[in-house]
This record gives structure tokens, sequence and C-alpha cells, in this order.
């Protein structure tokens, strides 16, 4: 798959080593060639939001992040991202284990762009890539 985006950041954030370096891996043997910034566990991933909300030219294009974390939930990270006018805009799924109507209508009601099943395998990340590059957003294009 070729694509525009290679100036695009998408944030992945989870806290498992393991299941970050699945996703950065995944993603870019897709075809996906968008820079990925990994950012291990929720009090991290708040810390590099704020960065960026102050410097949007390296804001990310896109988020992806796991609901179920200690400390900071993906709930709270996206909480923060819709009250910061560089990130507002900004396309945010979440991963999720299971499909559970609390996690999906709270994802909803605090402006996640969507929810993604939690890939297992590297393949399935073919399909994630496939999914979000159409919410991609050029990095520092947001606001």
């Amino acid at each position: 798959m070729t694509n525009s985006y290679a100036e695009t950041v998408i944030a992945v954030t989870d806290d498992n080593p393991s299941d970050l370096e699945l996703a950065a891996e995944g993603l870019q043997a897709s075809g996906l060639r968008s820079r990925i910034d990994s950012i291990l566990g929720g009090p991290e991933a708040l810390a590099y939001l704020r960065s960026v909300a102050h410097d949007p030219v390296h804001a990310p294009g896109l988020v992806l992040l796991d609901i179920n974390m200690p400390r900071v939930v993906g709930f709270d990270l996206v909480t923060f991202i819709r009250s910061e006018p560089a990130l507002v805009k900004t396309p945010v799924f979440m991963f999720i284990t299971s499909i559970r109507d609390r996690d999906v209508k709270q994802a909803e009601t605090l402006g996640a762009t969507g929810y993604l099943t939690k890939p297992a395998t590297f393949a399935e990340y073919a399909n994630v890539a496939a999914f979000i590059t159409p919410h991609l957003q050029r990095s520092g294009s947001a606001g």
C-alpha cells in the first residue's frame, strides 16, 4: 500500500511493551509509511500529549490508545485530547480487548473517533492500517 502520509505521526499507547512493538512493526509492515511514536503507559502518554499540545507542529495525525492501562486509562487520554485546541480534531481510536457496551458508549461520549478490537497478531495490523488510513491527518495540520 502506498500513501502520502509519510510525514504523519501515529501515536500508539499501551502499557505492554510487547503489544507496542507488535503494533509498530505490524503497522509499518502493512505499508503504512507514517512515523510511529510508541508510548509505554498512560502517564507517559499524558506527558507526550502535553508536550505536543504546546508544539502543534509535532502533534500526531492519529492516536491509537489502549483503554485498560494502570493509573491513566485511555478514557482519561481521550478527555485530555478533546480539551486541547491543538489536538481536538486529531482522530483517536481506542483498542479494546472485548466489545463491552459500557466501554463503547464511554468512548463515543468522550469523543473517540472509533474503537477497534485489539489485534493479537502481526497480520491483524494490516486490517488496522487499512481502517485508519482514511482518518490520517498530516502532523501539524490539525487546528
